[in-house]
């Protein structure tokens, strides 16, 4: 990794925001490889706190952020639940999260939703009978949240099953995150909570944080916490409103600085004023982040990120990348891209944990390739569904 002084860029010298194009696009692969470098040496001075990523496209990134820099996640939400009248200390229902194995949700966490009258569902794995369960407990809560904050498939998934059963939970807004909302499931969350959707983004590595306004002509992002950049895959600025790569430069992280960071998403940018009146600039037509399911022969519908938070893929050295293929209802391909000579042991331990998730009428093969499936864009697509949902018709899923 070269640094500032191979570079010929003196941090003195800066004056916009424009200059940083002297310096390379930041990327997951250089972070891991320039770990303890990328630190500063003063980071103690920062209250450091540990981090890492989803692992949406595979293998988490960890990182380090400071105070002021973790501190800018809730504030953003706010912000942007605001738009539809939330107001701090509304109760909010949090739809994401959870764990298809037993996992203890820190001390600190409970106590601070509680106070910030915060209810969690899981939303990793949505059988008809959780579901019911999370219908049983709205319907029976006097007073119950009004807003939802949830993965995007999970909210469509829930919607989905109240409109089949012809019951009614009724929501002042649902907030979706973590994956691409398309428009067809926009439409069934409206009809299934009655109200309106209001689409957001975030990625913590670079302190993007966006939000649909009233308008939903695109989303705007949080312009004190983070400069963004839209290139080609040259690395060159694209026109005004074309579609490229985000990259984020982080204002607030002093402890582990991402300049010029890659944030493994596609969008576009427009400058054109907001009929809203905000002065923050939007992103439009944001794409790559979306999960597939995996559909359980006991009719349990799998989220995505069940897999990309099991272990195993990551604490084991030898492997190097993954692809998780579903194409019958009993049969999974898991594709593992070694480094290394693959050992028995491991791999018998890592069938274990997935059948406990998955069920033992899932037939798991394991295969092995030094080349893994990504998509037209070049992202990689670590889980891929090729059945449709079990009961849905003919055709493919939507």
């Amino acid at each position: 990794m070269l640094g500032f002084r191979q570079l010929v860029f003196k941090p003195e010298d800066f004056k916009e925001f424009g200059d940083l194009r002297a310096l390379p696009i930041l990327t997951k692969a250089i972070i891991r490889d320039n770990f303890e470098a990328l630190q500063a040496r003063n980071k103690q001075d920062f209250a450091p706190r540990r981090n890492q990523t989803s692992g949406s496209t595979g293998q988490p990134l960890v990182f380090f952020w400071d105070r002021d820099a973790h501190s800018c996640g809730w504030p953003n939400a706010w912000r942007a639940f605001a738009v539809a009248g939330f107001q701090l200390g509304d109760p909010l229902l949090i739809l994401s999260g959870g764990a298809l194995m037993p996992k203890v949700t820190p001390l600190r966490q409970r106590i601070y939703y509680q106070l910030m009258g915060i209810t969690q569902l899981r939303a990793y794995h949505l059988s008809e009978e959780e579901m019911a369960g999370y219908l049983t407990y709205l319907q029976g809560t006097p007073g119950h949240p009004k807003y939802l904050y949830g993965y995007a498939s999970a909210a469509y998934l829930f919607a989905r099953y109240l409109i089949s059963r012809g019951a009614s939970v009724q929501f002042k807004a649902v907030f979706t995150t973590a994956e691409v909302l398309p428009l067809q499931q926009r439409g069934v969350i409206e009809r299934g909570f009655g109200c309106r959707v209001f689409d957001t983004y975030g990625n913590n590595e670079s302190c993007l944080a966006a939000f649909e306004c009233e308008q939903h002509t695109g989303l705007h992002y949080a312009m004190e916490n983070a400069f963004l950049e839209v290139v080609d895959e040259r690395g060159e600025p694209v026109g005004e409103g074309e579609t490229g790569r985000l990259i984020g430069t982080n204002l607030e992280n002093y402890a582990m600085p991402f300049i010029r960071y890659d944030s493994g998403d596609l969008g576009r940018l427009t400058r054109e004023p907001c009929a809203c009146g905000r002065g923050l600039l939007r992103i439009g037509n944001i794409m790559g982040r979306a999960r597939d399911f995996i559909y359980t022969p006991d009719g349990r519908e799998i989220h995505g990120a069940f897999f990309n938070h099991f272990e195993p893929f990551y604490r084991t050295p030898w492997i190097a990348g993954w692809h998780v293929l579903q194409d019958r209802i009993d049969h999974l391909v898991v594709t593992i891209r070694p480094d290394g000579e693959p050992v028995e042991a491991d791999v018998e331990r890592m069938l274990e944990l997935m059948h406990a998730g998955l069920g033992e009428d899932m037939r798991i093969d394991v295969v092995y390739d030094s080349k893994l499936h990504t998509t037209p864009a070049g992202k990689q697509k670590v889980i891929e569904c090729l059945i449709e949902k079990p009961g849905a018709g003919a055709g493919k899923r939507d």
